[in-house]
């Protein structure tokens, strides 16, 4: 193979590498402009601003696309995230199973609160104190944590499980 093939082939692959995205790889530090509701938020990551879709749970609706009117315990549930995300900084972390994008364009990511190594995934937190139910109409890699800590929540009649239970 000659020289200039190799050589070629190295300079192509340096480029596809450093036009990438960091964030299909690395965790990213994020701050939070807006909660939409409990289970989706705004944030600013360096310079530019994206949705967040937190992977693995399903907020009640703020306003349900059928009867046009608020779900059960998704008031709570958004003031619940807006309350964890308040002034901190977030991570935004992306799960090896998962798509980057959803069909909206929203990120799908984990989300720690803080940015060390000891920060509380958010997207638990929600599941096992009742604010949000697991969303296992998709693959990832915490679902079967997540499904334990919803059974729970269910069996102590946590958040949505207690105040919405004629609901469900």
């Amino acid at each position: 193979m000659p020289i200039w093939s190799i050589s070629f082939s190295v300079v192509c692959i340096t480029l596809v590498f450093a036009c990438t995205p960091t964030s299909l790889y690395a965790d990213e530090v994020a701050s939070v402009l807006r909660v939409i509701d409990g289970d989706t938020m705004v944030v600013r990551i360096g310079s530019r601003v994206e949705h967040i879709r937190l992977l693995g749970i399903d907020a009640p609706e703020l306003k349900d696309r059928k009867s046009g009117v608020a779900q059960c315990f998704s008031h709570e549930a958004r003031r619940k995230l807006k309350k964890l995300t308040h002034d901190k900084e977030i991570t935004l972390v992306r799960d090896p199973q998962n798509k980057n994008r959803d069909t909206y364009g929203r990120l799908l990511r984990y989300v720690l609160s803080g940015v060390t190594q000891k920060s509380e995934s958010l997207n638990q937190q929600l599941v096992s104190t009742g604010f949000v139910r697991v969303y296992g109409r998709f693959e990832f890699e915490k679902k079967s944590e997540f499904i334990k800590q919803e059974k729970h929540a269910r069996a102590q009649r946590f958040g949505l499980w207690g105040a919405c239970a004629k609901k469900l």
